[in-house]
């Protein structure tokens, strides 16, 4: 499975997990539908959307978002204006951000358990998004 498919079915399985605990929410119902066909027809453009609108972005007070996520630091969920700094025209790219959003949300209602589950997606999906600049730098060369 490659970087940009193993990619895509996290951020699936992270908005599926948010989606069935806050079956309310419509966005997050939204996001698994415009995932589930993105994986099928561009699961790159999930990959790039995410490293353009939210992996090389930072914080209100300056800190990288790769570095909030890897420090457990809830500054990223609480004081981020995610889609406001970053509107999109782009359908495909407002899904990602849509979720990411819904998950800022919802943050205060998860329990301990379940942020701790949401911290290891975005691990994940960090760890893979470096990877996969990594080797396009790499490629490049």
């Amino acid at each position: 499975m490659t970087l940009v498919k193993k990619f895509s079915q996290q951020l699936f399985n992270l908005a599926q997990t948010m989606s069935r605990r806050f079956p309310e929410d419509r966005d997050l119902f939204l996001a698994v539908k415009g995932l589930e066909i993105l994986m099928v027809h561009n699961p790159r453009k999930l990959m790039n959307a995410f490293i353009s609108h939210v992996y090389r972005k930072k914080s209100e007070s300056g800190k990288s978002y790769v570095d909030l996520i890897k420090e457990r630091d809830d500054e990223y969920f609480l004081n981020n204006t995610l889609l406001e700094k970053n509107a999109i025209s782009d359908d495909n790219e407002t899904t990602t951000l849509s979720m990411i959003s819904s998950i800022q949300t919802h943050w205060g209602d998860l329990s301990n358990e379940e942020k701790t589950n949401v911290w290891i997606y975005l691990d994940v999906l960090f760890m893979l998004a470096g990877k996969y600049i990594s080797n396009h730098i790499n490629q490049n060369k």
